[in-house]
């Protein structure tokens, strides 16, 4: 699929690599900060939940996701709605991909 304003292909899910699920700080639709969901087996998940997720709160509204890569860019990918695939019923919300900015990329390496 091609972006018809920048001639570049626009970011798909089916033909990016998924890099995990993270938690995200954003604000007015720009990722700030991004922590993993991934931790070691001797460590508290919730525990680490609670605190990540309050750390993010300081610096915008937090959101859980998914990490994608796509050519050589990252993006952040909110879940719509705790429980999507509940009700079959209930209409799909669109998913809307956030480009971490260049200065932020860096840091996940």
């Amino acid at each position: 699929m091609i972006d018809e304003d920048s001639g570049l292909k626009a970011f798909s899910i089916e033909n990016s690599v998924h890099l995990g699920k993270a938690w995200a700080a954003l604000r007015d639709d720009v990722v700030i900060s991004v922590v993993s969901m991934l931790v070691p087996n001797d460590v508290d998940f919730e525990a680490f939940r609670i605190k990540s997720i309050a750390a993010l709160e300081v610096l915008g509204t937090t959101k859980a996701g998914d990490l994608y890569g796509f050519e050589n860019d990252t993006y952040f990918v909110a879940r719509p709605h705790k429980h999507q695939n509940r009700n079959k019923n209930k209409e799909r919300v669109p998913i809307k991909p956030l480009k971490l900015s260049t200065s932020l990329k860096g840091s996940l390496k």
